[in-house]
């Protein structure tokens, strides 16, 4: 079974273009130039936890006894051991716990710690087209690679944050990661940065206090019963103290953080999105000028602080929206201009130093007509299913109210004046939507509608190709068209390509580029490759397939409930 790619990235290097595809927990290159595959990275290690000490507990249950600890009477039944047995008779420790309870802990700490390989859920490059940064979402680390000259990545560091980030991106010079995560911090970290020793018995790194301004918590030591097998007979009490040595034997710690890091700011809400500006005075309409963090969250606020070192200062909000806010774009050719989208059935554009909004888009009009006109299926009762799962009332998001959720926004400037009017084009995606909406932004920072593209597809990421006129969609080739939960029969996912291009100039534009590759067959010979994420799915499918849903969406799920206010 093929992994759709789920994320992707684009290094633009003066004598080649490199193309980053994220598929599951694996990445990998091809060459833009002439279409063909370069390497790939495969996570090694990555989530092989394991809780100390497990390894060496190895402790056997009584012979004659259940897991339980209790005594078998006749015809199955159990009763309380008259004389409770002493792990000393057995040569243990009597200040133990018993070994009924230990076998059990294990087995639970042995079947939560087995392998895995975090997805990679955030995928970016520097500028110099240079370094990759992937994010891996069930791991919380990110992960910088060196990208060599043959394509291949080079991994350099694997960095855990304390929750699980949920936004990344670069400062303008390529040396600072910003990083945000769903807890509502925006950390920085350096791009090189390299991991710092830390103290076997206390967690702290020995430099503490200058990698966090604040110091670094210590390890938290978890809260021990006091009471053991040997002093507990009656079997409810036995049956607590087994829930209590569950819920205590493996305490969440604290952990320091063992590598050079700052926290910038918080929101009390849960975070969205991030945006790094910088801003010229000969740029800015409004006369600011510096370094700006613009930041998104689920209730409706759009912040925008300033870059370091004075992110704690909060310079404004852009206040309009009513529902959550999922992605936020700067155009980077006109940076005064903020475009946001979220739950909303609208697009606003955005004065964000000034938080004026000087646009609404609206996006359900258009939905709407392509809706309407599409004919992605045939069976009346599946165009039904279709609509339904489009508007958000798919079982899984929990939402009936016929609303629908930005994915995606992604910009592309009109270097050539491929298009009559506007400055740039915006392609806007929506979760569990076959279809991708494109707006150009004119002069006077309005937005015009200019077509929907239909696709096999849902829309899982965009990479804008500007020296082709192009941009290649990455596709969900496991569920069906319209539907975040519904698994295609197994060969339709062969036959629906995860890479998708759509040409934005006409051929006899096109012929004007001095790169001539043949993206269409590029997007299939990518797409039928099997050997590239290829999953090995065993006896479990149905939980593969709802781990992959899971994975891939999760937007609608911020929209708040009519109890949560």
């Amino acid at each position: 079974m093929r992994h759709p790619f789920q994320c992707l990235a684009l290094a633009a290097r003066s004598d080649t273009h490199i193309l980053i595809a994220a598929a599951g927990s694996n990445i990998h290159t091809y060459n833009l130039n002439d279409g063909t595959f370069l390497a790939s990275w495969h996570p090694s290690g990555v989530g092989k936890r394991r809780s100390p000490g497990t390894e060496d507990r190895v402790k056997q249950p009584d012979r004659g006894r259940k897991d339980d600890g209790l005594l078998e009477g006749p015809k199955g039944q159990t009763e309380s051991p008259t004389k409770r047995r002493k792990l000393a008779d057995h040569g243990e420790n009597s200040d133990s716990i018993s070994a009924e309870i230990v076998l059990e802990t294990d087995t639970n700490t042995i079947a939560s710690s087995k392998p895995s390989k975090p997805a990679v859920i955030k995928l970016i490059t520097t500028t110099d087209a240079k370094h990759v940064i992937a994010v891996t979402g069930d791991d919380k680390c990110i992960h910088v690679f060196d990208l060599l000259d043959d394509g291949s990545l080079q991994h350099l560091s694997e960095r855990q944050m304390p929750k699980r980030p949920c936004a990344i991106t670069l400062a303008p010079d390529d040396s600072t990661i910003l990083c945000a995560d769903k807890f509502g911090d925006v950390f920085s970290l350096p791009l090189l940065g390299s991991t710092v020793a830390t103290d076997e018995h206390s967690g702290e790194s020995p430099d503490s206090k200058t990698l966090n301004g604040q110091g670094s918590t210590s390890v938290v030591t978890g809260f021990v019963p006091a009471a053991s097998s040997l002093t507990v007979h009656t079997r409810r009490n036995r049956e607590a103290l087994r829930n209590q040595l569950k819920k205590t034997n493996r305490p969440a710690e604290k952990k320091a953080f063992n590598f050079e890091h700052q926290l910038l700011l918080g929101h009390v809400s849960l975070l969205t999105d991030l945006a790094y500006v910088t801003l010229t005075e000969q740029a800015s309409s409004s006369g600011g000028r510096g370094s700006y963090i613009l930041t998104s969250d689920r209730d409706e606020h759009i912040r925008v602080s300033r870059g370091p070192p004075q992110a704690h200062i909060v310079e404004g909000y852009c206040l309009g929206h009513t529902e959550f806010v999922s992605k936020i774009v700067v155009p980077y050719w006109r940076q005064e201009l903020l475009i946001s989208g979220g739950g909303d059935d609208y697009l606003i554009v955005w004065d964000w130093l000034s938080g004026n909004a000087l646009h609404r888009v609206d996006i359900s009009k258009h939905y709407t007509l392509w809706r309407d006109s599409a004919n992605l299926l045939s069976a009346k009762s599946d165009v039904h299913r279709l609509q339904a799962n489009v508007n958000g009332g798919d079982s899984n998001s929990g939402n009936g109210s016929g609303m629908f959720a930005v994915s995606g926004m992604w910009v592309m400037k009109n270097e050539e004046q491929l298009w009559p009017i506007g400055e740039g084009e915006v392609f806007v995606a929506l979760e569990g939507v076959p279809a991708l909406f494109q707006w150009s932004i004119t002069s006077d920072w309005l937005m015009e509608f200019r077509q929907c593209h239909s696709l096999h597809g849902n829309v899982l990421d965009v990479v804008v190709l500007e020296r082709e006129a192009a941009i290649m969609v990455s596709i969900d080739n496991v569920h069906e068209a319209g539907s975040t939960e519904t698994i295609r029969a197994g060969n339709t996912q062969e036959e629906v390509l995860r890479l998708q291009i759509l040409n934005l100039a006409t051929a006899t534009e096109r012929s004007l580029h001095a790169h001539t590759l043949d993206l269409v067959s590029f997007s299939k010979k990518v797409s039928n490759d099997g050997s590239i994420g290829a999953q090995q799915v065993g006896g479990d499918v149905q939980g593969w397939q709802k781990a992959l849903s899971k994975s891939l969406y999760g937007v609608e799920h911020l929209r708040k409930r009519s109890s949560e206010g």
